[in-house]
């Protein structure tokens, strides 16, 4: 039985969607995990240090979590049942989804604690909702630069691989918007603490 890090439920402010465990449905399924009758194990790592695992029990249209949850330092072993449900796909196939367990809503995520619910019923909010507009701008140039393999000075004039040509354009100019929206924003910090002075 895997053991899951319920998080600090006591931290200041709202709790973050990044202070727990996300078990992701479309992992599951790359992982092979949600074939009918088979038994996964699944460990979440920080800089290759095991924080989390948790045995994945799969029936027709449901799994079983089986897992440790610590509440107030004492282990508890939870075996959790997870409804599955499936929309059809425009061009064929269907898609998989959980059943929350606490609401029933809909959804592909769920986030860890004592039990594995959505991220309303765990009352959890995205980092990028406490962040000011400038570490938000910042957090957008970030995921751009990566996307564009973009790791110096200068903007890139070459796609990285297997990228659309239109895609690489589209993302070259959002992350050009986000360098100078970035800019401009901290310009504007210095300039009010310059005149704080």
């Amino acid at each position: 039985m895997g053991s899951i890090l319920s998080g600090n439920r006591y931290q200041h402010g709202k709790p973050k969607t990044s202070s727990t465990l996300r078990l992701d449905i479309k992992s599951l399924r790359t992982a092979g995990a949600l074939k009918p009758n088979t038994s996964s194990d699944i460990t979440w790592s920080n800089s290759g240090r095991v924080i989390g695992s948790i045995r994945v029990l799969t029936a027709e249209n449901s799994v079983t979590l089986q897992f440790t949850a610590t509440k107030h330092g004492i282990a508890h072993e939870k075996n959790q049942y997870v409804q599955l449900e499936q929309t059809p796909c425009n061009y064929g196939g269907y898609r998989q989804w959980f059943a929350c367990p606490s609401c029933g809503k809909r959804v592909s995520v769920l986030f860890s604690g004592v039990e594995f619910k959505c991220r309303q019923c765990h009352k959890l909010s995205y980092q990028s909702q406490s962040e000011c507009r400038l570490g938000r701008s910042n957090s957008k140039l970030s995921k751009l630069r990566k996307r564009l393999s973009w790791y110096d000075d200068n903007l890139p004039t070459i796609k990285p691989r297997y990228m659309h040509q239109t895609t690489f354009y589209r993302l070259r100019s959002q992350a050009l918007d986000a360098y100078v929206l970035s800019m401009t924003l901290l310009n504007r910090r210095f300039e009010k603490l310059i005149k704080a002075m």
